[in-house]
Order: structure tokens, then C-alpha cells, then sequence
């Protein structure tokens, strides 16, 4: 499980989604099978680029507890997350999406697998006063917005009812593997979702750049954009939280991560470093912290298509290292990559 403060970490990759309705067009259906791609060999964590969710299954108090805890800026140093707040029908379907690739198998309606605790909550009449509907006004996000009348068609039929077994009140509420909310009572066990605002999604799939490239692509993302000393901060600590820390030799393929730079100039010997937007790489350093006496434009012959060609190392990367800087790599390579948020 990926903790920054006081959990224990295990490996993952993220899963990322943009928002499904339930009619998915065919190129939504062609993001989606993007986005399963990225998920392959997965551990405990799931998200998209808003919201995280932990397979693992606590109580309501425990799961908020361990969202003040979790880094929302994944690896930015921003504490105090939150549960999450799933308050339009993107979240909604991205957080019900996360549940069933999480826990595929379906239960029955009332397992503990079947549900995700979500951040809202019943702050006024909490001890079973008033009517037993869903008022907004009672109702309040972790994040400190309160409910709308909007969110009412989430709820199941005849839901919230505020029941009460053994002094307890049914005022915190959770999300169903089929995106409907339920009230229910604190010391229920479940999986849970804390938000997230990092810009980053890490896959710990060893790819070539091509292919990496192709799988931020077919999840209508591009490959990540690190831009200035801030971002490689940022960066690192994410890489580290979800992918483990660097280890073994320098140049081990898991130590490092493809970025979606590329020098036009390689084969000329001239640096003209460009992210795929086509910005200058080196644009928002001072001075860029390469390793070494990198870039060097080393080359090498290799087969392809049966012929000895020669090429440069003319794509980027970076360590998990933070005494090791960015490197320029031979495209062939295969190690660990990460996709840019959007907007980000």
C-alpha cells in the first residue's frame, strides 16, 4: 500500500481515467482498453489522476485517518488528503470503475468488497432527528464543501434512511459497485478513497520509449513532463512512494523512467531537447542536473531489419536517485515510465 507517513509501502501502478458514462463511444471504449493496459500487474492502488483508491478494507474513521495521512500531491509534500470527494458523475465513474477492476468478482450486493467509502458525511441531525431523506444541507464532503440537491440521483431508492443498530446512526455514506450511494454505520469494513492531485502516473512495466510513449497514448495521455527543479522533487518522491526506492547498480533498468523528452539534434551532436508538446526541455532550469557528463551522444550499432544501423542515445530519462540526474538513453531500452496528468 503506498503511505508517505506511517504505512507501510507494497509496489503498484495507477490506473487512470478520464470520466465513463455509461455509453461509452468507441473511442472512450479504445481509452478504456488503453487504460486496462497501463493496469497490468497491479498491487493494492488504484487511481485515476483525482482520485486514489486502497484495496484495503478499514472502518470509516480508519479510512479518513489514513487519508490525512496520504501525500494528495503524490510526492509534492502537501498533507491533510482527504477522502474523496466525488461530487459530479465523472468521479462517480471513475471511482466505481476503480471498484470493480479492484475487486472484479461480484459478492453480493452487501459485501465489504462491494462497496468504497467515499468522504461524505451527515454533520446535522446525526442522532436520528429529522426527515430520513437526503437533505444536502445536512450532508457534508471531507474537503469541507457540503452536498448539493444534484448528488440525490446517486442515492439508492429510499436512501439515506438513517437506520440505527446498537446506538449507532447510519451518517457516513459509501459507494456501491454499481455507482449508487448508501448510508451506513461507521464501523462498517471496506476498501476506500482518498483524492489525489499529483501530476503523475507511474507504470512499473519495463517498456522500450516506443512503447511506453504508445501506452500513454492509447490512454489519451503522453509520457511525463518533468520541467524544472520543483518537478523534480515532485517526481521522485512519487516515483519512490509507488515504484520503490532506487536499488543495485546506477544503470539498473528499475532505477530509472522513461520522460517524454527527445533530442532532435542527437545525431548532429547538438542538444535540442523537446518534450512532446514540443517546449524546450531545459527551458525551466537554471542549470538542468544531468548525470554525469551527460548528454554525450553516444551511439551504437544494432540490428534492424537485418541490418547493422547505427543510433543515439536521443530520449530521456530520469533516476529515482536523487543523486543522479537525467540521462540520455537509447531508445531500446526497457524500464519503468510514467504518463502526465492532464492539464498539469
Amino acid at each position: 500500500l503506498l503511505y508517505t507517513i506511517k504505512f507501510e509501502m507494497k509496489y503498484v501502478i495507477l490506473f487512470v481515467l478520464v470520466g465513463f458514462a455509461a455509453g461509452l463511444t468507441a473511442e472512450k471504449e479504445a481509452q478504456l482498453a488503453g487504460f486496462k493496459a497501463l493496469l497490468q500487474d497491479s498491487g493494492d492502488i488504484l487511481a485515476t489522476c483525482n482520485i486514489v483508491l486502497f484495496k484495503e478494507k478499514v472502518n470509516y474513521t480508519a479510512a479518513e485517518d489514513n487519508c490525512k495521512s496520504f501525500d494528495i500531491g503524490g510526492g509534492s509534500g502537501v498533507q491533510d488528503g482527504v477522502l474523496a470527494t466525488v461530487n459530479d458523475d465523472e468521479k462517480n465513474e471513475d471511482l466505481k470503475a476503480l471498484l470493480l477492476q479492484a475487486y472484479p468478482e461480484n459478492n453480493g450486493t452487501w459485501a465489504e468488497n462491494s462497496w468504497v467509502w467515499a468522504g461524505l458525511k451527515k454533520i446535522v441531525n446525526t442522532e436520528g432527528q429529522g426527515k430520513k431523506k437526503f437533505i444536502p444541507s445536512e450532508w457534508q464532503w471531507s474537503d469541507g464543501t457540503m452536498a448539493t440537491a444534484d448528488e440525490k440521483k446517486y442515492w439508492r431508492k429510499k436512501q439515506p434512511d438513517q437506520a440505527v443498530e446498537d446506538g449507532l446512526y447510519q451518517n457516513q455514506m459509501r459507494i456501491s459497485r454499481d455507482g449508487e450511494w448508501d448510508d451506513t454505520f461507521v464501523n462498517k469494513i471496506h476498501p476506500y478513497a482518498c483524492d489525489y492531485q499529483g501530476k503523475y502516473i507511474f507504470s512499473t512495466q519495463l517498456k522500450t520509449w516506443e512503447a511506453a510513449a504508445e501506452m500513454c497514448a492509447n490512454a489519451s495521455l503522453v509520457l511525463a513532463m518533468v520541467r524544472n527543479e520543483a518537478e523534480v522533487t515532485e517526481f521522485r518522491n512519487a516515483a519512490v512512494s509507488f515504484l520503490g526506492p532506487a536499488e543495485g547498480k546506477v544503470f539498473d533498468p528499475n532505477n530509472w523512467l522513461w520522460l517524454g523528452g527527445t533530442n532532435l539534434g542527437a545525431y548532429t551532436e547538438t542538444n535540442d531537447w523537446q518534450w512532446m508538446d514540443g517546449s524546450p526541455v531545459e527551458a525551466g532550469f537554471a542549470d538542468m542536473p544531468w548525470f554525469r557528463k551527460n548528454p554525450d551522444f553516444a551511439s551504437k550499432k544494432i540490428k534492424i531489419d537485418d541490418k547493422k544501423t547505427k543510433v543515439v542515445q536521443d530520449r530521456l530519462s530520469l533516476s529515482k536517485d536523487e543523486d543522479v540526474g537525467f540521462d540520455d538513453s537509447f531508445y531500446y531500452i526497457e524500464r519503468p515510465f510514467a504518463c502526465q496528468c492532464p492539464d498539469t
